[in-house]
């Protein structure tokens, strides 16, 4: 109906203005907006973007553990990884572990990409380790060049014997 959609709308440019300002105090929106449609929670998750990671951790990782929707997935891993960058300070280790779980169960590249650069946002031995078990599950030749960029070649190839 028109007025769902106008209601959708306002709700898309109140994340945007969210998202924008980097307030922690607006979290509860956010969390509001992740109950809603597939859209709306796509709107919601980008809004994290410049919020600080330690403050995100808890919500990021619920929603990366329950989402089913993959664009929704992405959108998470983007913000989360895009508010490490803006923080410069890697993500808690309890979306490393929601990443993972995400990256080995996501199908289109488009999140599997974005999860790819949230753990690669990590640097840490757990996240490497997931990268290299994405690696070697295979993918399009952009998603492996991507993980390239955060492991090593000597890194992910096989021991030899």
């Amino acid at each position: 109906s028109r007025s769902t959609l106008k209601d959708e709308g306002l709700a898309a440019e109140a994340f945007s203005a969210i998202g924008n300002s980097g307030d922690p105090a607006l979290l509860g929106a956010i969390e509001v907006g992740l109950g809603r449609s597939e859209d709306i929670r796509a709107k919601a998750a980008a809004a994290i973007r410049l919020m600080d990671p330690a403050q995100t951790a808890e919500l990021v990782a619920a929603r990366l553990a329950d989402e089913h929707y993959e664009r929704v997935v992405q959108r998470l891993a983007e913000a989360a990884a895009m508010a490490s960058l803006v923080h410069e300070r890697p993500p808690p280790p309890t979306v490393i572990t929601a990443a993972t779980k995400a990256l080995h169960n996501a199908k289109a590249d488009t999140a599997r990409r974005a999860l790819i650069s949230l753990l690669g946002a990590a640097k840490t031995d757990a996240a490497k380790a997931a990268l290299k078990a994405a690696f070697e599950r295979g993918g399009s030749a952009a998603t492996l060049r991507l993980i390239g960029t955060y492991v090593t070649a000597d890194e992910l190839m096989p021991p030899k014997n």
